[in-house]
């Protein structure tokens, strides 16, 4: 049905993406899409759309059916959602097909029941949270019944609920369909029949997942099988787990050695060398008392998303908000940072109010591109140290080393614009213009969405090393098993209240009752009949360890 043939393409300015790739999938597969972040699966898939044509080759869309619907979901859901309430955009591309209003209407019902959107149908998309704005991207796709099925880490930012509902829409897709998935993360390679790797430009790897998993092919790019696949071996390095896998899974180091990027020449200075590594001076604390806070959505009164909050976070620990998509998560960070006055309470970080902490308080945002303002990365993210009045040639050196960082070559990346990048590229840029700014805490709304998995380590080290060096860490959002790796301490979010707080290992006894779903640690534990009480941690590498002692 669809076939890429000798498929070449670059973006303006850039470097070529596809060097004469080829790849076909036919009627009735399910293909997911994995590689490296800027390997050009989101590229594909606009290709594959007609959303951008290709400098050489074809790309055709093979069909004796004429004109075929086809459905597709973006990276960044709210780039595509442009009615005025769910239940509109949903009709939009069926209104557009021309298909009678009847039927019309018995599609939606059926797109909204499908994807759990009944209560939202008269909800402006613009103002839902990412993971429900995502789920009527994915109803509007659904809704048309589509023959070739084109997504783009639809369950980036779904709780692991609205995931398991996605998955299984996913497995039902019609025999006589086709469908490109790209992978938001390692659990998801099982979902086709087929694992289509990218890199340099072309596939690298085709086949069945656990042909591709033996293959060696993910540690030999950078990659990661599924973690319950790793934990099964219990870190034996004879066994298929590869050093990069081991260092990858740690979420502490990266590259392939566990080294950390090498800065740019020039900026180990004085300056820059005691930006980061110096502790805070003083301990460091937040604290929320009787925080609620609301918002106004079209057609409704203005709603309470949190209500009366009580809870504080110390410098130097780094917690991680979950909770299901809609339940107040980005709202409550918000109050934190001081960009949403709450109804009621206060927000004091070491007795002063947020706005009186203008540049201290380090916020990146679910969508990253809504922050980005400036003509350049490099611009971007020296914006925050010129504001905190270091001269313009230090907070450019300043900004470099943030790049650097995070993994993005500032002689590569630092005068492209930022919103010429991938998804995973633009979200490191927003981590680094936080970084940049030395705050003495960090909000940080899905950190890890759409990040494979060497960028997602160099983002914990990161956030270790700024909790090391005495900053507040929280992290919100549904990558639990990232989360596992860097936070001790759970807060989870339920009818915008706090219900659960500390530790998470005792939220997931032995008897199975779990107020969350667990990460992939967990379940790998209880599967062996170990008890809660002895897991040493919830991070990868312990637990690897820890399962391997009695080998």
């Amino acid at each position: 049905m669809l076939n890429f043939k000798r498929l070449h393409f670059s973006y303006p300015g850039g470097s070529e993406v596809f060097k004469g790739l080829d790849l076909r999938i036919d009627r009735g597969e399910r293909v997911v899409l994995a590689g490296a972040g800027g390997s050009g699966k989101s590229t594909l898939l606009k290709l594959a759309s007609g959303l951008l044509e290709p400098v050489e080759g074809r790309c055709l869309l093979e069909t004796d059916d004429g004109l075929v619907p086809v459905g597709i979901v973006l990276q960044e859901p709210e780039n595509q959602v442009i009615a005025a309430t769910v239940e509109e955009e949903i009709a939009f591309g069926l209104e557009n097909l021309g298909v009678p209003t009847a039927e019309i209407r018995r599609c939606v019902e059926d797109a909204l029941g499908a994807t759990g959107l009944v209560e939202l149908r008269y909800r402006a998309p613009s103002k839902l949270s990412g993971g429900e704005m995502q789920r009527v991207a994915f109803a509007a796709a659904y809704a048309l019944n589509p023959s070739l099925w084109l997504l783009d880490e639809p369950a980036t930012f779904l709780d692991p609920f609205e995931t398991e509902r996605l998955h299984g829409l996913i497995l039902r897709v019609p025999d006589e369909s086709a469908l490109l998935y790209v992978a938001s993360s390692p659990q998801e390679y099982r979902l086709g029949d087929r694992l289509v790797v990218l890199a340099d430009g072309k596939v690298a790897g085709d086949g069945p997942p656990e042909e591709v998993f033996d293959s060696g092919l993910l540690a030999e790019l950078a990659l990661t099988e599924p973690r319950e696949r790793t934990l099964a071996k219990r870190g034996r390095r004879g066994d298929g787990v590869s050093t990069v896998t081991a260092v990858i899974v740690n979420g502490v180091m990266i590259h392939d050695r566990g080294e950390a990027p090498d800065a740019p020449a020039g900026v180990n200075d004085t300056l820059l060398a005691e930006l980061h590594s110096s502790p805070l001076m003083g301990n460091i604390e937040l604290r929320l008392v009787g925080v609620s806070a609301g918002r106004r959505h079209l057609f409704e009164p203005e709603r309470e998303v949190i209500g009366g909050i009580d809870i504080a976070f110390a410098g130097g620990n780094v917690t991680a908000i979950v909770g299901q998509s809609g339940v107040g998560k980005t709202t409550l960070l918000e109050v934190m940072a001081g960009l949403l006055a709450p109804t009621r309470g206060r927000v004091e970080w070491n007795d002063s109010p947020p706005e009186k902490l203008l540049g201290r308080i380090g916020v990146a945002f679910q969508f990253p591109e809504r922050s980005f303002f400036a003509d350049s990365v490099l611009d971007e993210v020296a914006y925050g140290p010129r504001n905190l009045g270091f001269s313009k040639s230090d907070a450019a050196r300043i900004a470099e080393l943030a790049l650097a960082e995070l993994g993005l070559d500032p002689d590569i990346y630092g005068h492209r614009s930022p919103f010429d990048l991938s998804g995973g590229e633009a979200r490191r840029t927003a981590l680094a213009a936080v970084w940049a700014l030395r705050p003495l805490g960090y909000l940080l709304d899905e950190p890890t969405a759409g990040l494979d998995e060497i960028s997602a380590g160099m983002v914990g080290r990161m956030i270790l090393s700024e909790a090391e060096r005495g900053c507040i860490i929280i992290v919100a959002g549904h990558d639990l098993d990232r989360f596992a790796d860097w936070a001790g301490r759970w807060v989870l979010l339920d009818g915008g209240k706090v219900a659960r707080d500390g530790d998470p290992r005792c939220w997931w006894g032995d008897d199975g009752e779990d107020p969350w779903p667990p990460p992939a640690t967990v379940r790998a534990w209880r599967r062996e009949g170990r008890k809660m009480e002895n897991m040493p941690g919830l991070g990868m590498a312990e637990t690897m360890a820890a399962l391997s002692k009695d080998m």
